[in-house]
This record gives structure tokens, sequence and C-alpha cells, in this order.
């Protein structure tokens, strides 16, 4: 069981160490500053001396950081504090109180009433107060402002970088009627206290509004308003009795030390519009943390950071339309259940992320309240108590494409929270639970992600967790084990798709490390993964227009990326006992299709950042091009390896490589060896990258000693294996010439190139391999391929000088002529004595009437 730490216990603890008299009890958070401090609320049960119990409010100022609770005002009696602030001197505390009236009947005609359990109509009304913390504690009385609405209020400092300043400002939130901008002189008294002098002036920043929200750390007033829509085309007259509609704005006001603030932010929201004729949302929530002002129609939240992240959080509740239902009992259920909804709208990328839960109860999903938190610098959390966790990825290094959906049961969280709050000190990983002042750790362990790899199916979520200990975490250990828990299906069709995850998440992870500054913008450009399935439906316009002119590279940005220097840019980056394969990288033939690969990839990789840079130099794109096309070679190489050590197969302990371990591994691992490298090789060959040298032998065995013979040739049809010289040795010299091994080498033969064929049929000292020899022999003096006057250059030395009488008399007749003498008439007749291998003739000849094949 996992012990929570409680902030209300801890609080209490700090008043006895400070020797305060009484427990506190009803802890409430009033509110949070860009200082991380926390403004709480407490009361305490004091004894009079008629023995009469009575309860006395407290707010208080506790650093967290300091360990340290300080009393800023006390009450004598129960007072209803819902949100305060205080100045960054910590001087001057405004809170807002919130009590019950009952007033006549002309006082409830604009406000909103609830009737309490004797039929008594009552209103609950919002107050304001400020208080000079600088005076002793004895001489602290609030001031009430003298405002007095039924309509949500709050109060909120701004905070200067500036210290010693004479005036201090603060907002001044009045739900659907405005935000004014106050100015508060202080002077400075013999004591050198600041005292509270009076309003220089107010100024209203915002009028009507519907919801805002106030960032402390970037010191941002987000708020939603509505404005007129043009319902007619221009030069047209507006329709008489058609009502003007209003659209829904996000605006932003950012505020400065020394500069007037100023309107950063404009655009149009899509939120459910309510129906005039429904009964408007008649409650307050009263949120401090985040200060947030809004009735319950419209649940919202701003989540931003000081890099640039900005993402709209809107939650809602919803029930589709759909057709009649005929049954009463599907009737009820429907009237019952509702979609549980959220969106993410990120102004960073200029795109929406939106999420949808059907079929929740009512009675359950009324009470449920989704935390938004960004999550280290690339994600945001999302959870739903009950629910799910989402960890959506919408950083600034590439665009928003691979979220991680989670049970809602991650470590550390109990079942019973409904409300988690991020708090500033903690680096948004650590929330309160509001009603019971929890702290409960917001963490995604290794171990959770590694557990939904394991026991969710889902293919995109199996990729979204790769992407993140790839490209965000960096942890290849990690990769391992999910190859592991992937490697024991190995005939499930995502595997494939798994292995192209970790190779291009992998490269695209390589490639930005270390890379200069000016050329980091050039990564967006470069392939990220596999998740393509994502709906895009587009809904304002393009700001900008990017218009470019393709240029073609020089030499000097292809003719470079040799092998060698491809080798030494992964050597850099290689760690200790990385990419050691089972099988010598070394390939047999000439022409590799690794270096064709790897060329090809260079070439159109740098066309592809040329004609997309914006103002690149081409050595950037160079250096670009030529560290992503390495981290492919590395990549590759280094899934081979873990592929390898998945089969039980690990090069560091075998003693064998190449066919001689293939040979030593005994039935089992070999099958699962070559069902593994089956999937590397169809992972790789698809998204064109380099295989290592070596591999396509290794490979090709591996499936000779592991197939039928049969079914061996179907892979060679399909162009899956490919016959070098250095497999057909070793296969030519494993078969027996026997009838049948015979048979087997001339099938293999015929998927030889002639060139390759010819070399191998001179090593093969069989009757057939004479015969097929004599054959093409002859067949090329007589094609014209072979001779003196066909080539146009002088005679070569002849091959065999002897000429044996044994050929005359194979066939023997009448006047000593046989077919043979009548064939060898006619080969000189196409070539000269000297080109003619008659030793090869003649023994062909004489081996054709033995009966070698039966």
């Amino acid at each position: 069981m996992v012990t929570l730490d409680n902030l209300g216990r801890k609080l209490c603890g700090i008043l006895q160490s400070q020797s305060f008299r009484g427990e506190g009890k009803e802890w409430k958070l009033l509110g949070q500053e860009q200082d991380e401090s926390i403004l709480v609320s407490w009361l305490i049960e004091s004894d009079e001396e008629d023995g009469v119990s009575k309860l006395q409010s407290y707010i208080g100022l506790y650093h967290e950081r300091n360990h340290i609770l300080e009393v800023l005002c006390t009450f004598n009696r129960y007072v209803n504090i819902i949100q305060a602030s205080i100045n960054h001197s910590h001087t001057l505390l405004g809170f807002i109180t919130k009590e019950k009236k009952y007033p006549s009947s002309y006082e409830t005609a604009d406000k909103r009433t609830s009737m309490d359990s004797s039929g008594v109509v009552s209103v609950e009304v919002y107050k304001v107060f400020t208080l000079d913390a600088s005076l002793p504690e004895e001489q602290r009385e609030p001031k009430d402002f003298g405002i007095e609405r039924s309509r949500q209020i709050m109060i909120q400092f701004l905070y200067r970088k500036k210290d010693c300043i004479s005036n201090e400002k603060f907002l001044l939130f009045i739900h659907q009627e405005s935000i004014s901008l106050n100015q508060v002189h202080l002077k400075k008294n013999g004591s050198c206290e600041m005292e509270l002098c009076g309003c220089l002036n107010t100024e209203s920043v915002v009028r009507e509004f519907s919801w805002a929200q106030w960032d402390p750390i970037n010191q941002s007033l987000y708020y939603i308003h509505y404005r007129k829509t043009q319902l007619s085309v221009e030069g047209e007259e507006p329709e008489e009795g058609r009502e003007e509609e209003l659209s829904p704005t996000l605006s932003c006001l950012q505020f400065h030390d020394d500069m007037p603030h100023e309107t950063v932010l404009n655009i149009p929201l899509n939120l459910p519009q309510l129906s005039k004729t429904s009964v408007p949302c008649g409650g307050y929530e009263d949120d401090p943390i985040p200060l947030r002002v809004h009735d319950c129609s419209l649940d919202l939240q701003v989540v931003c950071d000081t890099k640039g992240v900005v993402c709209i959080c809107h939650h809602y509740l919803y029930q589709p339309v759909k057709p009649p239902m005929t049954e009463v009992r599907n009737l009820e259920e429907s009237s019952t259940t509702v979609h549980f909804a959220y969106s993410v709208t990120l102004l960073h990328h200029g795109c929406v992320i939106h999420c949808v839960v059907p079929g929740i109860l009512w009675s359950q999903a009324r009470t449920m309240k989704p935390t938004f938190a960004l999550y280290g610098d690339q994600h945001m959390a999302v959870y739903a108590p009950g629910l799910f966790t989402h960890l959506l990825d919408i950083g600034l290094s590439h665009e928003p494409c691979c979220h991680i959906l989670m049970s809602c049961t991650l470590p550390g969280i109990p079942f019973y929270t409904s409300h988690l709050v991020p708090l500033l000190q903690y680096g948004n990983t650590v929330t309160v639970d509001l009603p019971s002042l929890d702290l409960i750790p917001l963490t995604v362990t290794t171990r959770h992600l590694i557990e939904t790899f394991k026991n969710d199916h889902s293919l995109e979520n199996q990729l979204a967790i790769l992407h993140y200990f790839l490209v965000h975490q960096g942890d290849l250990e990690t990769i391992s084990e999910l190859l592991m828990s992937a490697a024991e299906h190995p005939f499930e069709l995502s595997v494939p798709q798994l292995l192209q995850e970790v190779i291009i998440g992998g490269a695209f992870a390589s490639a930005q490390r270390n890379l200069p500054a000016d050329a980091m913008s050039l990564v967006a450009l470069l392939p990220l993964s596999t998740i393509t399935h994502v709906a895009e439906v587009e809904v304002k316009p393009e700001a900008l227009s990017r218009s470019s002119t393709p240029l073609s590279p020089g030499t000097s940005l292809v003719g470079s990326g040799t092998l060698a220097d491809l080798a030494a840019i992964t050597g850099t980056r290689k760690g200790p006992g990385m990419d050691v394969l089972p099988f010598c990288e070394v390939e047999s033939c000439t022409a590799s299709k690794q270096e064709h690969v790897i060329s090809v990839n260079l070439r159109e990789l740098s066309m592809h950042l040329l004609k997309n840079s914006n103002k690149q130099s081409p050595m950037h794109v160079h250096v670009v091009a030529t560290r992503y096309v390495a981290a492919q070679l590395e990549m590759s190489k280094h899934l081979c390896q873990l592929l390898c050590q998945c089969a039980a197969v690990d090069p560091h302990q075998e003693q064998e490589r190449g066919f001689s371990l293939i040979d030593q591994l005994d039935e089992e691992r070999r099958y699962i060896l070559f069902t593994l490298l089956e999937r590397y090789y169809f992972a790789v060959d698809s998204m064109a990258f380099p295989l290592p040298q070596g591999f396509t032998s290794f490979f090709t065995y591996l499936g000779y000693r592991t197939l039928s013979f049969c079914m061996f040739l179907q892979y060679l049809q399909r162009n899956v294996f490919e016959l070098q010289v250095d497999v057909m040795k070793i296969i030519m010299a494993d078969t027996e010439d026997t009838q049948e091994g015979v048979r087997k080498k001339l099938r293999l033969l015929l998927f030889l190139p002639r060139s390759r064929a010819k070399r191998l049929l001179n090593q093969w000292s069989h009757p057939v391999s004479l015969m097929i020899r004599a054959r093409e022999h002859a067949l090329n003096i007589l094609s014209g391929v072979e001779g003196t006057q066909a080539r146009g250059h002088p005679t070569q030395k002849a091959k065999t000088t002897y000429v044996s009488t044994r050929g005359l008399a194979a066939f023997p007749s009448a006047d000593r002529l046989s077919p043979l003498d009548t064939f060898l008439d006619l080969l000189t007749a196409k070539a000269s004595l000297a080109e003619l291998d008659f030793g090869l003739l003649i023994e062909a000849t004489v081996t054709s009437t033995d009966e070698f094949l039966e």
C-alpha cells in the first residue's frame, strides 16, 4: 500500500511546531502565486468561558521551500473564504468571501437564488476584502471594497520583476460583468512599513466575459468573450427579424512591468451553444488553483509553459443524436448514459486532439473532473478518474502523433480521487486532491508502460510506447525488453510494423543528437513515426504560405557518403557491446545492395531537405542527411542484434559466427531465429533501410537449414533469399551428388546470373557440370560470342592443345566419320582450332553415354 502525504497534516504539524494553540481543521486551498507560495485557510475550534465552543477562521501563507506557515489574518468567527491573493512583497492581501443572504423579492430579480429545506429563498453573494499584512497581527483589519455580487468574484495581484515598487496592481474579476485593473498606492510611514493609501485608478480591461483564467507563471490573462458574426455577404441587406449570432473568442492579455498590457491572442473557439430556452447553469465551483472564473456550463482550462506550449483543454459531456428506440429498457439506458469527451487545442501546432468515451453513467460522469498537466518537456498527462490516463505527445520538437492510452490505475493514485490539481512547486508532477488535500504523484513509470505494452494489443498504442522510449527517453534497454515480449508472438501481423517503428524512431533520435543549432530546424523534415492514420480536418486558413525553388545537390552532397564515412559517424555514438552481430559484416559481391540503398537514400533525402527547407545552406542539409542515413544503418544493425538476443542467440556468448553458428544451433533456436529475422528483413526492406553487410548470405543459409527445399525455392522465386557466391559454395558442398542432390543443385543454379553460375560450375567436379560447360562453350561459338572474327581482337591462347583420338573412335562408322566429327567441323567453321576446347567437348560427349543420373 502506498503511503500518501497529506497537505493538511503537514500544515497541522507546522502549526504545532510553531507553538500555535488549537488544532487546525477543514483546510482549504485559496490560491498559488508565481513564487510558488500557497494561500490556505483553516478553522480552529476554541472554548469560551461559558463553555460554548467557537469557530475561528484563519488565512495563512505556506512556503513549501522553507516549510513555514505564516498567519496573515485571524477572524473571531467562521468566514467562508473561497479565494485569496497576495502581492510580491507579501504586504498586501486580497481575499474573497462567499456567504448566503436572504434578500427581499425585488433584490432577487437578477440574482441566482436557491431554496433551503425550510423553503426560504436565499442567494449566495461574493464580497471583496483587502488587508495590510505589513502591520502587526493585532492591528490587521480587513477592509471591505464595497462590492457585492451574486456572480462569481476573484482577485489576483500582478507580480513584477522589479522590487521596491511604490504601487501595486491587481485584477478584479466579476463574472459576466468585467475584469478591471486596479492600482493601489503604497507609502512608507515612520517605521518603514507599508500602509494602504487607496486606489489611484481603476481601468476596465475586459468587459463582459464568460470564462477567464490567470496564468501566474507568464503573468497572462486568458478570457472568452462573444463577438458578433457577419450574417450577410457584403453588399446584401440583412434579413428582417433574424437575430445576430455571437461566436466565442479566446483572447489573451500579456502584462508587463514598464509597458501597458497588450493583446497577444485572438482566436475563435468551437464551443457548444446553450439553448436560450434551457435553464442556465446556476452554480459556481470556485476554482482557485489554477485561478478560473466561470460557471458550471463551461469546463475549460489553459495549460502552458514558458517555452511556447499553449494548450486549450476543454472537457464536456453530451448525448449523441440517436434514432428512436422502441424498447423501454434501451430508452432508459440511453437517458442515463452520456459521452465523456475532451479536446486539447494545441496552439503551438495548430491542431486539435479529441477523445470521446461513450456510455458513461450520468451519475458517474457528472462528478468526474479530468486533470490536465504538463508532464516533462514534451508531454501532457490527462487523467480521468476511473476511466483512463492519456499521455499526449504535444511538445515543440515534432508534430503531435504518438499518444499513449493507459488504464486509470496509475501507480500511487488511490481509487477515491475525484479532482486532482497540479501544484507549481512540484513541477506539475505532484497533484493535490482538493477534497482530501492528499499530495498524489502523477507519475508514469517505466514498468507501468511496459505492462501496458504487453497487455494492450492496440498497435497504435504499442507504437506510441516505442516512440516514447526511443525518441523522448533514449532507453534502449527498455526497447529490448519490449521486443522480447513482441518476439513471443512472432507471427502477429503487427510485429513488422513494431520493428519499423524501432528503426524509424531510433534513427530520428540518433540523427538529432549533436547537430548544430542552425541545422535543428531541418530535423522536423525527417521521418518520425509509422503512425499515419490521424484524422485531419482543416478549420482556419494557413497564416503563411511556403514557396521554395528546388535545388539539385552537387557531388559534395552525395559522393562523400561512403561506407567508411558513415561508419566513422556511427562509430562515435556506439556504446560498449553495441552492434555485435552473429555474422561477419563482409559482402562477397562487388556491387553491394547496402551501398546502393545508402547512396539512393542520401541523394533523395538531400533533395527533400533542399526543397522543403527555409533558407538553409547546402552544408547544413548535407550534415543532416548524412547523419540520418548513418543513423539508419546504425539502427538497422542494433535491431538485428536485439532480435538475435530475443532468439537466445547472443553474439557475445557464442563461440562461432556466420555459417558455422547456424550449423551448431539446435532446430528450435534455428527456427525462432529465422522467424524473427524474416520479420526483420521485411520491416527493414519495406522501409528502404540498409541491411548490415553479410546479413543476406547469413539469412539465406539460415533459411536453407530451416525450411524444406521446396519452401526454400519459393523464397528464392520471390526474391526473399539471394544466392551469393559464399552461400552457394557451402550449399553446393553440403548437397551430396546423388540423383536428388544433382537435381537440387541444378534448380539452384538456375536462379544465378550466368557469370556466377559459370564460376560455380567450374568448381563442381561432376559429369553434369562437364556437360553444361561444354554446351555453354559450343553455344558461345555458334552464336558468335566467342571467336576471333566476332570479338575483333587477336587470337587467345588455346585452352586445350592436346586432341585425343578417342573422340573419333567413340562413335565409329564405315568411313571413320561420326556425328561428333561432323559437329566439330561445324565449330571449326565458326572459330579457329586454338579457340576450341576439344578436350572439354570430347569428354562431355563420352560422359553423356554414361547412365549417371539413374
